[in-house]
């Protein structure tokens, strides 16, 4: 049995979040693979705010960052805990700090995705 849709995009949007440079043959990969899960870009941005970067965003912060790959039986874990938690106080805070760490960094994604999407 195939995994689930949300994780496959929890998944493949974590990529982001390493500390490398992605090349342009992964982010043709990736973004093929998110446009399979059936999600429109949107949902994708909106996913990627809400339940992977509050998890993921300090790795973009570190010095010196996990580059390899998040393990994910841990990253969908962490990210269904999000989604469960979505409207506690902690799982608030997580997404308002990403959001304003982060915001140049999502904006950046989200034009990745849109120019990988229309390739």
């Amino acid at each position: 049995m195939g995994k689930e849709p949300r994780h496959v995009v929890w998944t493949e949007l974590s990529y982001f979040y390493l500390d490398t440079e992605l090349s342009e043959s992964v982010l043709t990969d990736i973004v093929g693979t998110l446009r399979s899960t059936g999600y429109d870009r949107r949902e994708i941005s909106r996913i990627n705010r809400r339940e992977v970067a509050p998890v993921l965003y300090g790795n973009l912060l570190s010095v010196a960052g996990i580059w390899t790959g998040f393990r994910e039986d841990i990253l969908i874990a962490e990210c269904t805990k999000q989604v469960k938690g979505n409207d506690r106080w902690w799982a608030r805070m997580h997404r308002t700090l990403a959001g304003v760490l982060l915001r140049q960094t999502l904006l950046e994604m989200d034009r990745t995705v849109e120019r990988y999407w229309e390739a």
